[in-house]
């Protein structure tokens, strides 16, 4: 594969050569430049066997969600009113306690990510 491959798959997968080198720990940015750059002193071939063997070994890079914390209410309060014996749907009860659950999950979910 030549470099210009390369640097496509590895852009189209990562969005940008520096993105896959933080989430490659084993090669090193300025390394990974400099070979695409075709200015590396040492032997390219051996780095560019490295690159493409990190780039084959790697996993898809995960997709960065974004979750608020009304959304979490809503799906306690929603799962709540479906199961509850009362067919009292948003009774203040329920929101009460719903409330104080989505601010639990809300904040170990934040903690997670």
């Amino acid at each position: 594969m030549n470099l210009e491959e390369l640097r496509q798959k590895i852009v189209k997968k990562y969005g940008s050569i520096h993105n896959f080198c933080k989430l490659n720990e084993n090669l090193t940015r300025a390394t990974v430049y400099l070979v695409f750059a075709e200015k590396y002193a040492g032997n390219t071939q051996k780095q560019l066997a490295r690159i493409e063997k990190a780039l084959d070994n790697s996993e898809d890079v995960p997709k960065k969600i974004t979750i608020e914390e009304q959304e979490v209410l809503e799906v306690l309060q929603q799962t709540k009113c479906i199961n509850c014996r009362l067919l009292r749907p948003n009774c203040p009860e329920c929101k009460r306690k719903s409330i104080n659950e989505a601010t639990a999950v809300f904040s170990f979910i934040q903690s997670k990510l």
